[in-house]
């Protein structure tokens, strides 16, 4: 069986708000769970404690991200430092399974913003994320990317009736668009997008 992921951006690191976010996780009964905007440590620590999970988290240069296993979380690198390139937070970990296999989790948060610039500054972000998982996709050896790429899949219907005012605006000054390159990357180098291989429609339509 694969594993259980849940990958949630908690928002502004989910001060004040433990026990919704524990029941939403709880409910999933999830293997891995890959937490965005985390950076209240207390909070992560309560959250993994309740669950009974092992826990790591990685402070960024804005945010932070964590992960939470049931299974042994082995090591784990700081990218968001270390990784010129990234605005927000990277965590690299490794989780190891309850019959020993061992299975790479990246938990990423890219720059927002829907205009061109801020596409380009997430190609950059996305490319470092891309070379430090080049090593897993090398081997085949099965591994997750998951979190916050603020990033629109390249299929993805605008309904411009629907789009905030923000939306609207980055649309008029990219010239009648929306930029989707930085998922397209993640599908060129052979990554499944979990929505839209198990919810097509959803995934093009919300």
């Amino acid at each position: 069986m694969p594993p259980r992921v849940v990958s949630y951006n908690i928002l502004d690191g989910g001060t004040g708000r433990l026990d919704a976010i524990a029941a939403v996780v709880e409910r999933q009964r999830p293997d891995v769970v890959a937490l965005v905007e985390a950076e209240d440590a207390g909070l992560v620590a309560e959250l993994a404690r309740r669950l009974g999970m092992d826990f790591v988290l990685a402070v960024g240069k804005s945010h932070a991200s964590a992960l939470l296993s049931p299974w042994t979380i082995r090591q784990s690198t700081n990218h968001g430092v270390l990784e010129r390139a990234m605005t927000k937070s990277f965590l690299e970990a490794v989780v190891v399974t309850p019959t020993g296999r061992v299975l790479p989790v990246g938990v990423v948060h890219l720059h927002a913003g829907a205009l061109e610039p801020d596409e380009q500054k997430r190609e950059q972000e996305v490319a470092a994320v891309l070379r430090t998982f080049e090593k897993h996709r090398e081997r085949e050896t099965p591994h997750i990317l998951c979190g916050d790429f603020n990033a629109n899949h390249p299929t993805q219907v605008i309904d411009l009736e629907r789009a905030k005012p923000k939306t609207l605006d980055a649309w008029d000054a990219n010239g009648g668009m929306i930029p989707r390159r930085v998922v397209q990357a993640l599908l060129d180098a052979g990554y499944v997008d979990t929505l839209s291989a198990a919810r097509g429609n959803d995934a093009d339509t919300t």
